[in-house]
């Protein structure tokens, strides 16, 4: 009986090695399957030359300036609710008087 228990729990290592190595295997050759050709790749790239006026306006101005309009827009935004709350709140008042 001891016997039985001993090559039960063999095969389920085997069974376990075995499907660990497969699925380590897959995963190696599906990333390496992944990489298309042609296309620029993290380890090519170059940092950005600020050396013309078209890399700052693109790389510096419209981002801040993208950045000024949305904060912008949000403080419209929160001016104009704050004025609905306090006229809300006035009128609330003047009807509980």
């Amino acid at each position: 009986m001891r016997l039985k228990e001993i090559e039960k729990y063999l095969k389920n290592i085997i069974k376990k090695t075995f499907l660990y190595f497969l699925v380590l295997f897959f995963s190696i050759t599906a990333s390496f399957g992944q990489i298309p050709q042609g296309v620029p790749k993290p380890q090519d790239n170059d940092p950005v030359a600020f050396n013309s006026l078209s890399d700052v306006i693109i790389y510096v101005i419209l981002p801040a300036l993208l950045i000024i309009i949305y904060l912008f827009i949000l403080y419209r935004q929160r001016k104009r609710r704050r004025k609905e709350d306090q006229e809300s709140a006035r009128q609330e008042k003047e009807i509980n008087r």
